[in-house]
């Protein structure tokens, strides 16, 4: 099971705006949003994210803000 039940996400934040940090399945649906907040202030966040409700696979973590995306498997 590459998923684990909680999983803790960093977060380095160094702009301001809509953040959002989303779990897809490998056909791109979006299955969760662990995170969605308007940054107000820069700085580091960190918080866990409890996936016990997703079924067992592969998924991609995608983090979002007003210029910048990032994807991760896990």
């Amino acid at each position: 099971n590459p998923v684990n039940s909680i999983i803790s996400i960093d977060l380095n934040l160094i702009e301001i705006g809509n953040t959002e940090v989303s779990i897809y399945n490998l056909l791109g649906e979006n299955v969760k949003t662990v995170f969605s907040k308007d940054i107000t202030e820069t700085g580091s966040i960190s918080f866990n994210a409890d996936l016990s409700d997703l079924s067992n696979g592969q998924y991609i973590v995608i983090f979002t803000t007003p210029t910048y995306t990032k994807r991760q498997n896990i």
